[in-house]
């Protein structure tokens, strides 16, 4: 086995388990068979055929190969089971010679096989005279600027790279297991798939790896989430810039830790004004919004904004009261109500609000499924916009929790 690769243990004083091992120690074939999708992505993130790729994922004398001048994506979902996750390959390639081509390791991958598939990714290969090794993050099918890099480092054959994320938007990257690059970031993924890539310069190019690993790693794995974003990626920290409050009195935020010991925010009912995403580049205009609100001794409810802009700020409005008629409705902010339910509220008080293309959706989580309360159809507003939560004095202290904000 060669160095730096990983089996169950220790890192840096933390707990190390393996929960994925790949040998390809197959026969020779035009594909990688064995536990992987046979359904690829291709450059621009397309959907192709193992075939339409021109063989791009080949096992030759018990290596994977890359083949090709395709960015071709193989995507094995759900492998970890906890979003601090790691990732090695050996790699069994001369890159001293030939012309440029890169290989591509992938934790925290979500919705695989989609176009629309995000994560974090490791590349390392031939780029004129040097071996870069680069970490990146791809979101939305849009694979984006390196995060961090170097050239001076060479990898040989042997040579181990291991991507790691500690789950709380730490990014590690080892060679032979000596960490070379970090990066930090506020919004991170938390999907528990992996993948891995390949592109060449031209047809017949090829890249081989062996021992692909993968697992999860940092002791407990069981993190806290009070407040996240996105389908794939989160955040565990309000004070972090997230959120922005707005309005004439603006929502206020304080920890609260009241909760069952779980952690939530506690913002202050008797304001008037709105909580924002500050951030909403990466939301695309079919979104959804999770939020569970736990209640007081006050009457209490919660309107969770779509799409919304920040004149007025205009944009699709969910709401949910616990008391009396229409406690589900769906309405536009300043404008009409397009759809209302009157339902009583069994289990859990956590509810999804969604818009996708001209439909709107409220579900309640009622033991655990999503139940649909009310919908609505409305093609006004389609721009993307923000994420918001808008809060009329209603009075009480609410403790809103669990926040999801991300793409269907």
């Amino acid at each position: 086995m060669s160095v730096g690769l990983i089996q169950s243990g220790r890192f840096d004083n933390l707990a190390i388990v393996q929960e994925f091992v790949e040998d390809f120690n197959r026969a020779d074939a035009n594909s990688l068979g064995g536990v992987w999708d046979n359904t690829y992505l291709n450059t621009g993130a397309a959907l192709a055929t193992q075939s339409a790729l021109g063989d791009a994922w080949q096992i030759v004398d018990g290596k994977g190969r890359g083949k090709g001048a395709n960015y071709a994506i193989a995507h094995e979902p759900a492998v970890t089971t906890s979003r601090k996750a790691w990732i090695s390959v050996e790699n069994r390639e001369d890159l001293s010679a030939g012309s440029t081509r890169t290989f591509y390791l992938m934790i925290n991958c979500g919705r695989a096989g989609s176009t629309a598939c995000s994560y974090y990714w490791v590349s390392f290969g031939k780029s004129g005279g040097s071996t870069p090794i680069r970490l990146g993050k791809w979101w939305n099918g849009a694979i984006g600027s390196p995060l961090a890099s170097t050239s001076a480092i060479t990898v040989g054959i042997g040579d181990v790279i291991r991507l790691r994320h500690d789950g709380n938007g730490n990014l590690f990257v080892d060679f032979n297991g000596v960490e070379i690059l970090t990066y930090s970031e506020t919004c991170y993924l938390r999907a528990t798939g992996i993948g891995m890539a390949y592109i060449g310069s031209g047809a017949e190019d090829t890249m081989d790896v062996d021992n692909l690993r993968a697992g999860t790693w940092g002791g407990s794995i069981d993190i806290p989430d009070p407040w996240y974003i996105g389908d794939a990626f989160d955040t565990d920290s309000i004070a972090s810039g997230l959120w922005t409050a707005s309005g004439t009195t603006p929502p206020t935020l304080s920890a609260d830790a009241s909760r069952g010991g779980v952690a939530s925010i506690a913002i202050d009912g008797n304001n008037t004004g709105f909580l924002s995403l500050t951030d909403a580049s990466l939301l695309s205009a079919d979104q959804y919004v999770e939020a569970s609100i736990l209640a007081d001794s006050a009457t209490y409810d919660l309107f969770p904004l779509l799409r919304s802009a920040d004149t007025t700020p205009t944009g699709y409005y969910g709401h949910w009261t616990e008391s009396g008629t229409d406690r589900w409705r769906i309405g536009i902010i300043g404008g009409s109500e397009l759809a209302s339910f009157n339902a009583s509220t069994p289990g859990s008080h956590r509810f999804r609000f969604e818009a996708e293309g001209t439909d709107l959706r409220i579900y309640q989580d009622v033991a655990g499924v999503w139940t649909l309360r009310v919908s609505a159809s409305d093609s006004s507003i389609v721009a993307a916009n923000t994420v918001r939560f808008w809060f009329r004095d209603f009075g009480g202290i609410p403790l809103v929790h669990d926040v999801v904000v991300g793409n269907l």
